[in-house]
């Protein structure tokens, strides 16, 4: 017991003893000094809680008997805890009593001893609640420590001004806790990623619930959006890679038109908010196929419409899309976002992409965020050996650029869209002048062949078609149109009422095709079709859906409006109505012998919304060709066959194209001396995997070569390459 000795740094240094044996208590407090303690006695736990209240002695722990007149140790115990919790407790007891081990400890007894027992070993138990205590404090002094960071951070946004000079200073701080910053963010993104995994599975659950074409573009959007945050999230654990030089980019072959218009979908909810006109330019020059960092691409753009949406409340937000330079193997891409904002002062301009500057203090307190965006974007930039900046006209809006090389495809690329069979159509066209929509959709509609007739509203438009209809002149053709399309300005049913007006007319022009180009909102849809429109095509306008909408709805595109129900006449014709009607207008002649891979292959393709035909053998092929050539898109082709091969067949499909097929009596609108000489893709189903058959196939005529057993994704993909083209 001698050698034991209190540590003058220790926590525990003022101990009263409570006991009703004055024996007991004189032994206690003389053993306690002697380890070198400050001791006090009572007699009773009257007393001592008297003591501890009049603070005339400060006390670390009391060493209570618990069976006591009046009042016994638990009670007295609880009594101080509810003032003073910081005071430790230890119980003293017999073998038994009133209270248990566990009542006593559930209590709030930091130990307790049974009568009798040895000073050491009281002086041990002190020690272990003094280790103890001591942890707790360094713990709450960390966390005191990690709040005063925290406020300290946030202090730091209040004065984005002085954080430039401070960040080397800051950066050498966050060295000694880079451990702990690491474990904080790996932790937080695991907190965010599980949750997002649901929304993002339940959103696939609830995509292929039965739901209305404008639901499920919403639905797609709100996935599209997730994956997007789960890719900030990630973006948020590199960005000390960012900062440091070391991040990596992809090479991924991707379109930079797809997306672009990926990136406005993102971004579409915080526009229709704010009430904007959003536009997009893709030049005709732009590959529809480069390899680079898709993820890296979209980054930047989202940031430049994030900023664009968050500044701009009145006007329009307009995406473009450039080559700047290129070469036989590379191609520098700019992309540029304009709006019609609040603008940057130009003596700001070089600040903005500086991190957690912004440029003035006062747009982080009105339009939040952290002032990194930019500085990342930089990065990226740099990174895809590009460049970032920024032109600005204070009070009129701003346009921020981003170059980047990228690689070119070394396919082919495919032609951008245009339409067929457009040529020669009259449209006229409802907008504004003041819009810089009206300047794309007439060089879209011009460059198809289009004969387009303009109007400046609505009103103007009405006013022409009732005064021909009662003029001489009402069956002049050149006042005949074969579609009308119709711009929905912001905050405006005149839209509305204007195809309202025209199907309440009597004469021809009250049956003409009605397209309405409008923003999105919940019930938009619903309402243009109970207005009388035709066509209802969501804002940004992109070429493709533009033509594909009207071919669709002038009967140019084989879509399954052909097979409509009288109940579905006056369905209104969506985006995804009409994808959905390219799957269900697509035909494939499936040719396979096995009567097994057959009926997998089929149930596969019908399951998809591909309709299919069945043929057993090359003879059978041929036979299903020249009765329904116009009708089959793609054939699947197998080669060991009995009667006849894949290989003879395909060059006999290829000798009858190459001869013109007589279609006599095939489509009653085509006159009887007219020919169909138009190459439909054939792509062969076979177990022989070696690159010698592969080119026989090719040599045969075929298109692409799929290796059985087929893999569903592989199938797919294939009649989405070849049927698209």
């Amino acid at each position: 017991m001698n050698k034991r000795h209190v540590n003058e740094n220790s926590l525990i240094r003022n101990i009263l003893i409570v006991d009703d044996d004055i024996g007991l208590r004189s032994i206690l407090v003389k053993s306690f000094q002697v380890i070198g303690f400050n001791c006090s006695e009572a007699e009773n736990a009257v007393t001592a809680y008297n003591m501890i209240c009049n603070g005339a002695k400060q006390i670390d722990l009391v060493i209570s008997d618990i069976s006591m007149p009046v009042m016994d140790g638990i009670e007295l115990m609880q009594k101080v805890k509810k003032q003073f919790p910081e005071i430790d407790f230890i119980i003293m007891t017999g073998f038994s009593g009133e209270y248990s081990y566990v009542d006593i400890i559930d209590a709030g007894a930091s130990d307790y001893m049974t009568k009798p027992f040895g000073i050491n070993s009281v002086a041990a138990k002190i020690e272990r609640i003094e280790r103890e205590k001591r942890t707790l404090l360094n713990l709450r002094k960390t966390n005191h420590e990690l709040n005063l960071a925290m406020e300290k951070a946030n202090a730091l946004a209040e004065e984005a001004k002085a954080l430039a000079s401070k960040a080397n200073t800051l950066a050498e701080e966050a060295k000694a806790a880079s451990k702990a910053k690491t474990d904080f963010l790996a932790n937080m993104s695991h907190e965010i990623r599980t949750p997002l995994n649901g929304i993002l599975g339940y959103i696939d659950i609830f995509y292929n619930t039965p739901l209305t074409e404008e639901q499920k573009e919403y639905v797609q959007n709100a996935k599209i959006s997730c994956e997007v945050l789960l890719s900030v999230v990630n973006d948020i654990l590199d960005f000390s890679k960012v900062e440091s030089g070391q991040m990596s980019i992809e090479k991924i072959e991707f379109d930079p038109e797809v997306l672009c218009f990926e990136a406005l979908e993102v971004v579409r909810s915080k526009i229709n908010e704010v009430k904007v006109e959003l536009l997009c330019r893709i030049s005709d020059s732009v590959p529809c196929l480069v390899v680079g960092d898709p993820y890296r691409f979209r980054q930047v753009l989202l940031n430049f419409l994030g900023n664009s949406a968050k500044f701009t409340s009145s006007g329009f937000i307009e995406l473009c899309l450039d080559i700047k330079e290129e070469n036989e193997s590379e191609v520098v891409l700019q992309a540029s976002v304009k709006d019609s904002g609040i603008g940057i002062p130009a003596d700001k301009l070089g600040a903005i992409f500086e991190p957690f500057l912004q440029s003035d203090e006062t747009t982080t307190r009105r339009y939040g965020g952290t002032g990194l965006g930019l500085a990342i974007c930089r990065k990226i930039a740099e990174k895809m050996q590009g460049s970032v900046w920024a032109e600005s006209d204070f009070g009129k809006g701003s346009t921020f650029y981003f170059t980047s090389h990228l690689q070119k495809q070394t396919r082919l690329p495919k032609a951008l869209f245009r339409p067929v069979g457009l040529k020669g159509k009259r449209a006229f066209l409802c907008i504004s002048k003041n819009t810089p929509l009206r300047e794309i959709i007439i060089d879209e509609l011009t460059s198809s062949g289009m004969f387009v007739e303009l109007f400046d509203n609505v009103d103007n438009a009405l006013e022409f078609f009732s005064s021909k209809e009662s003029g001489s002149n009402i069956d002049n053709s050149d006042t005949n149109f074969d579609i009308g399309i119709v711009d929905a300005g912001i905050k405006s049913h005149l839209h509305l009422e204007f195809a309202e007006s025209l199907r309440r007319l009597n004469g021809k022009y009250s049956t003409t095709p009605l397209l309405v180009c409008i923003n999105p909102d919940p019930g938009g849809a619903e309402r243009c079709s109970k207005a009388g429109y035709n066509g209802f095509l969501a804002k940004p306008i992109q070429r493709k859906k533009l033509f594909s909408m009207i071919s669709a709805i002038l009967g140019l595109e084989k879509t399954i409006l052909e097979q409509k129900s009288d109940q579905d006449s006056h369905k209104i014709l969506t985006t995804h109505l009409l994808a959905e009607s390219f799957k269900q207008s697509v035909t494939i002649l499936l040719v396979e012998d096995n009567p097994v891979n057959q009926k997998m292959t089929e149930i596969m393709l019908s399951k998809a919304g591909y309709n299919v035909l069945v043929a057993a053998n090359g003879v059978e092929a041929i036979s299903s060709y020249l009765e329904d050539c116009q009708k089959i898109d793609l054939i699947f082709m197998d080669i060991n066959m009995p009667e006849m091969d894949g290989l003879e067949a395909t060059r006999r499909i290829r000798q009858l194209e190459k001869e013109g097929i007589n279609i006599n009596n095939a489509q009653e609108e085509l006159d009887s001396n007219e020919v169909y000489n138009h190459k439909t893709p054939i792509v062969a189903l076979t177990a022989n995997a070696l690159k010698e058959f592969e080119d026989r196939c090719i040599e045969a005529g075929m298109d692409d070569f799929l290796t059985k057993p087929l893999k569903r994704e592989l199938v797919f993909q294939s009649v989405k390459k070849w049927v698209a083209q």
